[in-house]
């Protein structure tokens, strides 16, 4: 029993001496992760936190999560949240899409804290320095809106080969405007397609446009685009209409209800974009720099609403039609 006494005593000894020594620490790591969303939802940072779960970053046990979000397209109102954010001692700072992204970039660069974006733009904007390797304070996973915008226009032009003048609205310097807009310049002209840019500031631009359209005798437009941006949601419903009421095609926008669907889009997965980002943090968050880590793009796939497509008279062969990822019918 006297050596088991020692023994116990002198094991209490060691380990209060590693503790003094600071061998052996009580107090865990627990990770600070900012997210801000220009978007108006949080979607995707909660397939996001899942995926953090998975890799063992275990909200309310080693991470935390401080989230901002605003449904203003609003430099202003971006700096403030994306401050709050950086104010709260992050060690890494998640941002979506482009131009809060391109905000996100220079406040947390001030600050010393790496940002990873999600659904930005990368071209023609000065947020990366090249997807191998993005440079700075910053890396992520991109919006690939070039490729899409233009195999959406190829894939309508080979299920309707008469097309031959596009209209694209959209909202005026927005950053990832350009480098969609080039993508369908360059495709339009391979197919020898007409493209009527509609560069507006508002949502009501557009629709004074559509009105002062309906007066005219030349029904110029037989195919409608449309590209990411803020003005995308804003004038859905009635580009729809639009395209409804003139019987001519729109693409870029795919949903079940008719009154906001299109024929058919290219797009990515949302999850996936989760997936992508979640392996990038655990890289940053244990020490390899942003600017190293090169730049993710998601899966790009097609959708198709069938019925809309029938509305419009389209025959759409079963070969694309199986190439469609989602096909509503």
């Amino acid at each position: 029993m006297r050596f088991n006494f020692f023994k116990k005593r002198t094991v209490i000894f060691i380990f209060i001496a590693l503790l003094v020594c600071g061998c052996v620490s009580s107090n865990k790591k627990i990770y600070r992760i900012g997210m801000f969303s220009g978007f108006g939802n949080t979607t995707i940072f909660e397939y996001l936190v899942a995926e953090m779960s998975e890799l063992g970053y275990v909200e309310g046990d080693n991470v935390e999560y401080v989230i901002r979000i605003t449904d203003q397209v609003d430099e202003e109102e971006y700096r403030k949240k994306i401050n709050e954010i950086l104010n709260e001692e992050v060690d890494l700072l998640v941002s979506y899409p482009t131009d809060a992204s391109l905000i996100s970039k220079q406040l947390a660069k001030e600050k010393g804290i790496p940002v990873l974006f999600i659904f930005a733009s990368t071209e023609d904007n000065g947020l990366v320095e090249s997807l191998r390797e993005p440079g700075e304070n910053i890396t992520g996973v991109r919006y690939p809106g070039p490729e899409l915008v233009s195999q959406g226009l190829k894939k309508i032009v080979e299920i309707s080969p008469e097309i031959q003048k596009a209209l694209v609205a959209y909202l005026e310097g927005y950053p990832s405007t350009p480098s969609q807009i080039n993508s369908l310049k360059i495709t339009a002209n391979e197919l020898n397609i007409t493209l009527t840019e509609l560069p507006v500031d508002s949502p009501k631009e557009f629709e004074e446009w559509v009105e002062k359209y309906e007066e005219r005798e030349d029904k110029f437009v037989d195919l409608f685009v449309f590209i990411a941006g803020p003005l995308a949601s804003q004038i859905n419903e009635k580009a729809i209409g639009f395209s409804k009421k003139y019987n001519i095609p729109a693409i870029g926008r795919v949903s079940e209800n008719e009154s906001l669907s299109g024929v058919l889009t290219y797009g990515s997965d949302t999850q996936e974009y989760s997936e992508l980002a979640a392996p990038i943090i655990d890289k940053i968050l244990n020490g390899i720099p942003a600017g190293k880590i090169p730049v993710v793009t998601p899966t790009i796939y097609l959708s198709i609403n069938y019925n809309v497509a029938e509305n419009l008279g389209l025959n759409i062969s079963d070969g694309i039609l199986s190439q469609a990822k989602t096909l509503i019918r």
